[in-house]
């Protein structure tokens, strides 16, 4: 009972927030977060540093774009019920 996790305790979850970008910096990575137009999603981008091109996209765009697709689907579908 007396445990607590480090999203309860902000000045643990900032070093641990600390202690992961310097891990990062020391690997010459950086993240970019946002949340996606389409979905509302968030999406985390692992960027180059010097180049600044994505490396990495979580999720990916192909599946973004799929759910967005998903969403004007439903939308159609809910407005021809109306």
């Amino acid at each position: 009972m007396g445990n607590k996790n480090a999203g309860e305790d902000p000045k643990q979850a900032q070093t641990l927030v600390d202690e992961v970008q310097s891990y990062l910096d020391n690997l010459n990575i950086q993240l970019h977060f946002q949340l996606d137009d389409r979905t509302g999603e968030s999406v985390v981008q692992v960027l180059d540093p010097d180049s600044g091109d994505v490396i990495r996209q979580i999720p990916p765009e192909e599946l973004l774009e799929i759910r967005g697709k998903l969403e004007e689907l439903r939308g159609i579908l809910f407005d021809r019920r109306a």
